[in-house]
């Protein structure tokens, strides 16, 4: 045979075993990700250099009880347990799927007794014909089965239907991870909001104590006719006006307070006293690393890859469920009237069937186009995930350096307006300044 003749006969046999093995799959959405989002290579002019890796990144705050709550949190966060108990059920889960890689063995005891009427001949004496008599009598019966039943995984069904148990596990792990992650940024944020709070409360006494002191030194001014009751009342507008900003400031401590005892699965009443007296310094920045990097290191990327892994297996299973199924079966049983002769006869029976659906309505070609599209489903929300993720990174990168740029110029801002206050209040001495402007300046280096 020339060798034109023997590609000519290859190429129709590849092709067969191409279709046939798309036939039992159908379509597999995890193969086009590439071709549905497409992952930039960097944040546009942000800088993507690779920084540490911190696995626990609110160690490197410098706060030991910053990093006591959060070890809290893991353990006594209602979300998180709802969380694990999800993931044991996804393990349970997986588990029942495995159970078709091995037989289904079952045994069966039973023992009977029936009270019956017996007939039977009995002669005549006589030499005449025999009569039939009817007596009762108890018969037992006594029956042990042990049965065996297999599905032999022709196509891969039960495969794929394992396939994606363990998916789903995997997905149901990364959601732990993923909300991990998010109760850990929760409780630094409520921890921060606290801490930040008794920060302004302080700032705050001082500013009253120094209003005060002016109030004072104000109505002494008023007594010796250098200044007028307008002053005195403009600067008691002032402190009443900082007293209020102490108050509201209460209550956002308190709230956030109650935030962070009910991230860790308690009662605002039994939250924790927080005793950190400032905010510690911001360490600097970790790297943004390459958005593709993104696919790897946030699990709830990896979630939704692998829910949409899970979809495709469980399309595969439909479309596998329409071939014909091999089952074999075997039993064995022993049967008697009387205990001591079960071991007289031994019985038993070894079966196989080949089983394919004729036709039901269309029932499975709907299941199987319900898990394609449930599929599909899974590959939108995929990349809905990475674009989001993506999004989440380059809007941090830019909060961060536009709030770098505001800090930067609020220093001016503060160091320019204590120079105004000063310069005001060296004039409000000499007489050639009103006290509302020495007052508009102060205002203006509290705030």
């Amino acid at each position: 045979m020339s060798e034109f003749s023997l590609k000519t006969l290859k190429r129709p046999s590849i092709a067969m075993v191409f279709a046939l093995s798309v036939s039992c799959t159908g379509a597999q959405y995890a193969e086009t990700t590439d071709r549905v989002v497409a992952v930039p290579a960097s944040y546009g002019e942000m800088s993507v250099e690779a920084g540490p890796t911190l696995e626990r990144w609110c160690s490197d705050f410098g706060s030991p009880e910053l990093e006591g709550l959060v070890d809290r949190a893991f353990d006594e966060n209602l979300d998180l347990r709802q969380a694990w108990a999800r993931l044991e059920q996804a393990e349970a889960i997986r588990g029942q799927a495995r159970a078709s890689m091995f037989p289904g063995i079952s045994a069966d005891v039973s023992a009977g007794a029936q009270r019956q009427l017996v007939q039977q001949l009995v002669p005549d004496p006589a030499g005449g014909p025999p009569t039939v008599e009817a007596s009762p009598d108890v018969g037992t019966n006594y029956r042990v089965s042990l049965g065996a039943s297999y599905e032999v995984d022709l196509w891969g069904r039960l495969a794929a239907q394992r396939q994606a148990a363990g998916y789903d596990t995997e997905a149901a792990r990364a959601d732990v991870e993923s909300m991990a992650i998010s109760i850990t940024s929760q409780v630094a944020e409520a921890w921060f909001d606290v801490v930040a709070q008794q920060e302004k409360t302080r700032l705050l006494d001082g500013q009253i104590e120094i209003a005060q002191k002016y109030l004072e030194l104000t109505q002494l001014r008023m007594s010796q006719g250098v200044a007028t009751a307008l002053d005195v009342n403009q600067q008691d507008q002032q402190l009443e006006n900082l007293r209020g900003q102490l108050a509201l400031i209460g209550g956002r401590q308190a709230v956030a307070s109650n935030r962070l005892a009910v991230l860790l699965g308690k009662a605002p009443s039994d939250g924790p006293g927080i005793v950190t007296a400032e905010l510690p310094p911001l360490p600097p920045l970790p790297g943004a690393g390459a958005p593709g990097a993104l696919l790897e290191r946030r699990p709830d990327i990896r979630s939704a890859h692998l829910r949409l892994l899970s979809a495709d297996a469980r399309t595969a299973a439909a479309v596998r469920d329409k071939l014909p199924k091999l089952n074999l079966s075997a039993s064995t049983f022993l049967q008697a009237g009387a205990l001591g002769e079960l071991v007289d006869h031994v019985f038993w029976a070894i079966t196989g069937s080949v089983a394919q659906t004729v036709w039901q309505g269309g029932r499975k070609d709907a299941v199987q186009a319900q898990a394609e599209a449930a599929a599909k489903e899974r590959l939108w929300a995929y990349a809905r995930v990475v674009v989001q993720a993506i999004a989440d990174v380059h809007n941090a990168m830019v909060l961060e350096s536009s709030q770098e740029q505001f800090l930067q110029h609020l220093e001016a801002q503060r160091q320019k307006a204590q120079i105004a206050l000063d310069l005001a209040r060296e004039r409000y001495r000499s007489g050639s300044l009103d006290y509302l402007r020495v007052l508009t300046s102060l205002q203006s280096v509290q705030q």
